[in-house]
């Protein structure tokens, strides 16, 4: 029988990254769309064989896409530019007055877990006007699963928010007759129990151990973490503002520890009071600006900064736009322990693990030596744990 590896490559359109048997740029119409379209994709979608943002950009002739691990900077984006994103506070796009409409559009490209993903890790997303459609008929995206009758794939979304913008736009109609094309050849595919799937050789998996760098060059580690508050509670108490930003380095104990001088009224005493804090506290408070300035003359190029929650991270970056690498402990715990964590405080307790003291007032020092005591306890039992793995598979 002769092995996968031997086949000769299958030959690739790179324009569309189809095979080229099955090559769908001919199908494609251009477009010459006047609202500009960015796509910020989810980098496990750029390669899909039925990724849908491709027809966007091989269709439309003013269309950005960029691949996204993570955080990205801010693009550079038209005043006016809207996210169309089903969030609590969109719009219907069809409602909106021609002054309201919004000049660029946003578009977030990946399964709806990976969009999700990309919204937390990206605030200026959040910062964003956020506009929504009101599907009449359900996607036709009949070899993907949607979560909900209203959710359509990229291409679609692009295109039916295309419509209303510039209905006289020529070509969009176009669009969709090449998603169609495209969703009916992966389908026969499918479905022909003649077609031999081409097996591809495993990628090797990454190692779940802990980073070497946690383990070994413990100097360069910075434990991080924010405190946040309502930035206006009677308005919107979902939008927050920084108010603290602490760090310690386990090595030689070295912390920073800052307070944000609040844009308008100070936070509520009941918010301080959760945090440690006190309202003369504030009178030390500084702008963010120089928080931010404290913060970068603290943390050296080199250091791996560690949190326990993703929000922590989001709020880093108020600060600190290119923090560098960074590590989260609530993800390694899961990875080495295959076990859900549940919260810090829950962690530490059930763990029986010791906090050292850190040199942070309040609810900031707490959490602080809480999650050293958590790296601590991850540093010690990985070999172990590593260990265990290695036995169980063979």
């Amino acid at each position: 029988m002769r092995r996968d590896e031997d086949r000769a490559p299958r030959a690739t359109c790179w324009r569309c990254l189809k095979p080229a048997a099955a090559c769908i740029c001919a199908r494609v119409p251009e477009v010459a769309n006047r609202t500009p379209v960015f796509v910020l994709q989810h980098r496990h979608e750029r390669g899909h064989p039925v990724g849908t943002a491709r027809l966007a950009r091989l269709g439309l002739a003013d269309v950005e896409v960029r691949d996204a691990a993570g955080a990205v900077p801010r693009p550079a984006l038209a005043p006016g530019a809207a996210l169309l994103y089903p969030g609590p506070r969109a719009r219907d796009l069809a409602t909106l007055d021609v002054r309201e409409r919004p000049s660029q559009l946003v578009v977030l490209d990946g399964t709806w877990r990976q969009a999700r993903q990309l919204f937390r890790e990206n605030p200026w997303l959040d910062e964003l006007p956020h506009v929504r459609l009101a599907p009449d008929a359900p996607s036709r995206y009949r070899i993907r699963r949607q979560p909900a009758e209203h959710c359509v794939s990229t291409v679609e979304s692009v295109v039916a928010a295309l419509r209303m913008l510039e209905p006289d736009t020529r070509g969009l109609d176009g669009l969709l007759d090449a998603f169609d094309a495209l969703v009916d050849a992966q389908k026969a595919y499918m479905d022909d129990p003649a077609a031999t799937p081409r097996h591809q050789r495993r990628a090797p998996r990454p190692s779940r151990a802990l980073p070497a760098v946690l383990r070994e060059g413990r100097a360069r580690v910075v434990v991080v973490y924010g405190e946040t508050a309502p930035a206006d509670p009677a308005v919107d108490p979902r939008r927050r503002r920084l108010v603290r930003w602490s760090a310690v380095r386990p090595e030689d104990g070295a912390v920073f520890d800052r307070l944000v001088r609040p844009e308008g009224a100070p936070p509520v005493p009941e918010h301080l009071a959760h945090m440690g804090l006190r309202p003369d506290d504030l009178a030390g408070a500084t702008p963010l600006d120089a928080v931010a300035a404290g913060w970068r003359a603290f943390r050296r190029p080199d250091d791996v900064l560690v949190a326990w929650h993703p929000a922590v991270l989001r709020m880093l970056r108020r600060v600190d736009p290119r923090p560098g690498r960074l590590e989260l402990l609530r993800a390694l715990w899961s990875n080495l322990t295959h076990a859900k964590p549940g919260g810090l405080d829950a962690l530490v307790a059930a763990e029986g693990l010791d906090a050292p003291p850190v040199a942070v007032r309040g609810r900031s020092g707490e959490r602080l030596g809480r999650a050293v005591a958590v790296l601590d306890a991850l540093v010690a039992r990985a070999p172990r744990l590593a260990r265990v793995r290695e036995v169980a598979s063979c």
